[in-house]
């Protein structure tokens, strides 16, 4: 169990790290529009990933495969794993 804790801790700061790329306002911003229009808070991003990701897709188009990139190499770093762009 700590360790599925731990990976979560991980990649909500992966996240983090990844939409701060826009600034903390506009992070916060993102996690506003994602709770409003899914209901999906913060915290909640781990297990609804899917759901995450169609509302960032929502949000900003194609434009979302950038930022998940971002968010992969943050995620792979902080793991110590290479990334790899598929």
């Amino acid at each position: 169990m700590r360790e599925a804790t731990s990976f979560r801790k991980i990649l909500l700061e992966a996240v983090d790290e990844g939409l701060f790329t826009f600034g903390e306002s506009v992070k916060r911003v993102i996690y506003h529009q994602v709770e409003r229009n899914s209901s999906i808070r913060r915290d909640q991003i781990p297990e609804k990933l899917d759901a995450f990701h169609v509302e960032l897709e929502n949000i900003f188009g194609i434009g979302v495969r950038v930022i998940e990139k971002v968010i992969a190499e943050k995620l792979c770093t902080k793991l110590s794993l290479p990334f790899r762009e598929q």
